[in-house]
């Protein structure tokens, strides 16, 4: 799947296993060896992923790794625009930069 910005330009790209899609709702569920790559080379993975296109919000309670050019993040539970732009990890959070942890 691709997330499109407003100005239609693609913010990122979601590959899984398997998943649904509800039209009504305007949900989204992604299963299995989840991964979003966003335009700026950033990479989150997790097991499971969820999108609501009324709040623009990718969301899971599962595990989550995000790696870009200099930093790895890991930790349990995200919240996130499809671009990886804003992005909260919820518990459990490690980091690792260029220089060492991430604080």
């Amino acid at each position: 799947i691709t997330f499109w910005g407003r100005g239609g330009e693609a913010q990122s790209v979601l590959t899984a296993d398997s998943g649904w899609y509800a039209p009504r709702a305007r949900e989204m569920r992604a299963l299995g060896r989840v991964k979003v790559e966003a335009s700026d080379g950033t990479v989150m993975r997790t097991g499971w992923l969820g999108y609501r296109a009324s709040d623009e919000l990718i969301f899971t309670d599962d595990t989550v790794k995000i790696k870009s050019s200099d930093k790895e993040v890991v930790g349990v539970g995200l919240r996130a625009d499809p671009a990886l732009r804003r992005v909260e990890i919820v518990k459990e959070v490690r980091g690792w930069g260029e220089r060492g942890p991430v604080e």
